[in-house]
């Protein structure tokens, strides 16, 4: 019963650490937004890079990486182009996820009541509350797998390229 029970409290503990960076707006005020959306692009051969979209080109992916030290308390910020050769995948969140995570245990508490029924109760509504959270927690994303290339330049800063006389080691957030 231990072992479930911190299951359980690990779960929703995880699944409340599923945020995506503060600069993405929530979904009400997506239309008014001046960033780009959170990207994270997957290299064959190098690293993972995450940060802001700023602009696709037929070439290039240009992404705001966001640094920190562990050391430091400040962020920095360095705009960097990835050749689309090198690109093997990339996740796109667009908007804050839906957080359902207090209702896995609202809900599971709430299953006290059925006494008996407890025992076939209990179960199905973890199940059930653990696949919605799961699920809101996935919302407002695309992958490389439901999304393509040209589509993606909709969510970058600059969605019709990188305009002239903008040099990207000049870009701040």
């Amino acid at each position: 019963m231990k072992n479930k029970f911190f299951n359980l409290l690990l779960t929703v503990l995880l699944l409340n650490y599923c945020t995506a960076p503060s600069y993405i707006p929530k979904s009400e005020k997506l239309d008014i937004s001046p960033y780009g959306s959170y990207i994270v692009v997957s290299q064959h051969d190098g690293p993972t890079i995450r940060g802001e979209l700023i602009s696709i080109d037929n070439d290039y992916i240009i992404v705001l990486k966001d640094f920190k030290a562990p050391s430091d308390t400040v962020r920095s910020f360095s705009a960097i182009d990835l050749p689309m050769k090198s690109v093997s995948g990339f996740t796109l969140t667009y908007a804050q996820p839906v957080n359902y995570s207090w209702s896995i245990f609202v809900y599971s508490l709430v299953t006290i009541t059925h006494g008996f029924f407890l025992l076939l109760s209990f179960p199905v509504n973890l199940i059930v509350t653990i696949s919605v959270t799961a699920g809101g927690s996935l919302s407002y994303q695309y992958s490389n797998n439901t999304m393509t290339f040209e589509k993606l330049k909709m969510f970058a800063r600059f969605p019709q390229g990188l305009p002239t006389g903008i040099d990207i080691k000049d870009l701040k957030r």
